[in-house]
């Protein structure tokens, strides 16, 4: 009895880590482009964008993807990554830092 709660515990922390990981992949994926337009901000305004129009980027509910319900721009160029509901409504932050380091 107890290695077969055992061995379900650890099928369910790996099927656990399995969409972990699942949805890590589709959030760098998704705001692969999102990064680029936030750089480019900066690159050319001296500022990070305050929100998704600032960078010329669709309304935060048109980037989506399976499990990302949608992508937004805050301020400070910060990316946040809201999951669906599914799996726990989760969410996910990409803050951008300047390096002054040249090279």
């Amino acid at each position: 009895m107890i290695l077969a709660g055992a061995g379900a515990l650890h099928s369910w922390h790996s099927r656990n880590l399995y969409v972990q990981a699942a949805l890590l992949s589709e959030a760098f994926n998704i705001t692969s482009p999102v990064k680029l337009r936030v750089a480019d901000h900066y690159v050319t305004q001296g500022v990070m964008p305050h929100d998704n129009a600032d960078a010329d980027l669709p309304r935060p509910d048109s980037i989506f993807g399976t499990s990302v319900k949608r992508v937004a721009i805050n301020r400070g160029g910060v990316i946040m990554v809201d999951f669906d509901e599914e799996i726990g409504a989760q969410a996910m932050a990409f803050t951008p830092t300047i390096s002054t380091v040249s090279g």
